[in-house]
């Protein structure tokens, strides 16, 4: 029997739109059943202002089939001056449901696509300890998504007062049916301004954290198997009215 050749991120293609404006090919960054993050190509000159509409374009190369998503633009960076990274919210994340099958659910295979946020009634609370130069105590924060390289969590707005120098810091949560909290170190990628307080996009750090391997697994193990969960949740008719 012939196997079937492994499906690869490059296998879609991503454009993005704005009214009035042509669609432009983009690089992928991350994706999640919320929304995702896209690059502009550098010699672009198209800008989108942040809370505008803009539409995506997912084409798989080998079917030919078109997805279109509705979004609005909530963050934008410039990591060297002329490459743009949008962020965009799903309008509608029901409509996720359709497009993980069968066109999208190849991104979710991908590393940084593993991302899955805790369920409604198992909230998890992230302890997050400063380095001691910070001066300022640590904070539980909620966790807003997890993946196998790192998690997101809100903190106050004065703690990120103090932090603004600091990148470095270590974390610790309990996964839901564990009673042992995973101890870990944590680099500070992304931070992004919410209405109830600071969104910390944070990665994982191996050199800072013991028995790093073991404590990766555990996370992958709850990464995966709520990853399933959600999909089974839009398959149902009546899911979860969840905030997009």
């Amino acid at each position: 029997m012939t196997q079937k050749p492994k499906a690869k991120r490059s296998d879609i293609r991503v454009f993005a739109y704005a009214p009035g404006t042509e669609r432009i090919l983009c690089r992928l960054e991350r994706l999640t059943i919320f929304g995702a993050a896209v690059i502009l190509q550098e010699e672009d000159p198209t800008v989108f202002p942040v809370g505008g509409d803009l539409t995506l374009r997912f084409n798989e190369v080998r079917s030919g089939a078109n997805l279109k998503v509705a979004c609005q633009v909530v963050d934008r960076k410039s990591s060297d001056g002329a490459t743009q990274e949008y962020g965009v919210r799903f309008e509608n994340p029901q409509r996720i449901r359709t497009l993980l099958r069968p066109v999208l659910a190849k991104l979710f295979s991908g590393r940084q696509a593993f991302r899955a946020t805790p369920r409604v009634l198992q909230p998890i609370e992230v302890f997050v300890d400063p380095p001691q130069d910070a001066y300022v105590s640590a904070v539980r924060a909620p966790l807003m998504d997890i993946s196998t390289t790192g998690l997101a969590c809100l903190v106050p707005v004065d703690f990120e007062e103090e932090m603004a120098a600091f990148d470095v810091l270590r974390l610790s949560f309990t996964l839901p049916n564990s009673e042992t909290p995973i101890d870990i170190a944590g680099v500070i990628r992304n931070r992004h301004v919410e209405i109830e307080g600071i969104r910390y996009g944070i990665q994982f750090f191996k050199k800072g954290t013991t028995q790093y391997r073991p404590k990766l697994e555990r996370i992958i193990k709850f990464v995966m198997d709520r990853q399933r969960e959600q999909l089974d949740e839009w398959d149902e008719p009546t899911g979860p009215n969840l905030p997009i």
